[in-house]
This record gives C-alpha cells, sequence and structure tokens, in this order.
C-alpha cells in the first residue's frame, strides 16, 4: 500500500507583539502590532509545521491607519508598551528631541544612525 505525502512552502503573517509607534503617515504616535513574515511548511497544504524561516524584516503596522512599515526603513521607531513618546538629548545643545527626529529642533543639529 503506498501513502503520498505532499509538502507546500508559503508566507505567513505572524503577530508578534503589540505596542506603540510613530507613524510616519498619522504623523503621531498610534497602536501597533508587530509582524514577521514567515515562510512555513505545510503538510498536505493544511497542517503547518515547525520550522518557520523569517522572509525579511519585522513589520510595524499602524492600527490606525493599518499601513505596514519596515523596521530598517529608517524612520526613528520607537516601538514599545509605553504610549507616550520617549526623548532623546541633542548632543550639541542638550534640548529633548522627539524620539522619531533625526534633526534637533532646537539648534538643527542632525543625526543619522544610517551612516
Amino acid at each position: 500500500m503506498a501513502f503520498w505525502v505532499y509538502y507546500s512552502y508559503g508566507p505567513r503573517k505572524v503577530h508578534k507583539g503589540q505596542g506603540y509607534f510613530n507613524c510616519p503617515r498619522c504623523q503621531c504616535r498610534q497602536p501597533a502590532t508587530l509582524c514577521q513574515v514567515e515562510n512555513s511548511c505545510y503538510l498536505y497544504g493544511l497542517i503547518r509545521l515547525s520550522g518557520a524561516e523569517p522572509i525579511g524584516p519585522e513589520l510595524y503596522v499602524c492600527g490606525r491607519c493599518e499601513q505596514e512599515f519596515a523596521s530598517d526603513s529608517g524612520y526613528g521607531f520607537d516601538f514599545g508598551p509605553h504610549a507616550e513618546p520617549r526623548t532623546w538629548r541633542c548632543f550639541k545643545c542638550k534640548g529633548e528631541v522627539p524620539y522619531e527626529r533625526f534633526e534637533c529642533p532646537h539648534c538643527g543639529y542632525s543625526f543619522d544612525p544610517r551612516r
């Protein structure tokens, strides 16, 4: 007696967490979901097997506009459980700067972490 075993692979979006982040489209802090697209193996096209491989960067999905943003897209994402935005202190004038900005609004000092 012979049995056929059928395997297939397909992408699947996995939710990794809930929090808040600075949405570039909404221009303010919004509730969001942290997601990862994984390539999963399925037995007979229905039963998901373990050992999924991540595809691409993690994604932030805005709870208001439902846009997806890649975590490595260069925006100053501050994903976390806190609803209030975090700040960083300017290295030049010591003024408070919102976390999502790379340029100080007080003195114009530019901090670009992508360099």
